[in-house]
């Protein structure tokens, strides 16, 4: 029996399998492919700021929104935070939360849904399991003393390939959501470094 027999033998659910398998691949290539064009390094990013900074005033204003050039979340928020600087700490301080919650739901997008396919496609794998066995042993009681153990053995393995196919979609799925949440992660903690960074630069040294 080759792939295709096997995948047919599996009943209706392996084609629910196969699309949630579908869509788990494009959101797992479309966000990497996105990460991967917004990469950062968060330290990268300070020392670029403080150095852009260091030239003062109104060229560091002019030079700042240049770095959006690069894709860099913290430097493009970083351009929008140095601008509020100047209209005081509270107007600083929203635009900072707007530029991390703008951001951080960008790099989140698809996440939820990607975990949901992670949880629900084993479920599904075992429901067909359950299914094909009920089936199995309906065929077996049909079949009453004529039944061989090639019968029971035939409807219990197809009963378990959507088992399988359930954990094939689910392992890449749930692997893929602990990685990317891990660059989610990552992202507020680049954010709550620059603003801080930032705040202490403008306000603290005001203040002393």
């Amino acid at each position: 029996m080759n792939f295709i027999e096997l995948f047919i033998s599996g009943g209706a659910l392996m084609w629910v399998l196969l699309s949630l398998f579908l869509i788990s691949m494009f959101l797992i290539i479309e966000r990497f492919v996105f990460y991967s064009w917004h990469y950062f390094r968060v330290e990268d990013s300070l020392k670029r700021i403080q150095e852009i900074l260091t030239l003062g005033g109104a060229d560091a204003s002019r030079q700042l929104p240049l770095d959006k050039s690069c894709h860099n979340p913290l430097l493009l928020a970083g351009a929008q935070m140095y601008e509020a600087v100047f209209k005081g700490r509270v107007h600083f301080e929203n635009i900072a939360q707007r530029q991390a919650h703008r951001w951080i739901n960008r790099y989140e997008r698809g996440l939820r849904l990607l975990a949901l396919i992670g949880v629900i496609s084993p479920l599904i794998g075992l429901l067909g399991t359950v299914w094909g066995m009920v089936l199995a042993f309906e065929k077996m009681a049909a079949l009453s003393d004529k039944v061989t153990p090639a019968d029971f053995a035939e409807g219990i393995s197809l009963g378990l390939m959507t088992t399988v196919a359930g954990l094939v979609v689910a392992i890449p799925a749930i692997a893929a959501t602990k990685i990317y949440e891990r660059k989610v992660d990552k992202l507020t903690d680049g954010f709550n470094e620059v603003s801080s960074h930032l705040e202490e630069w403008f306000f603290n040294e005001n203040e002393d």
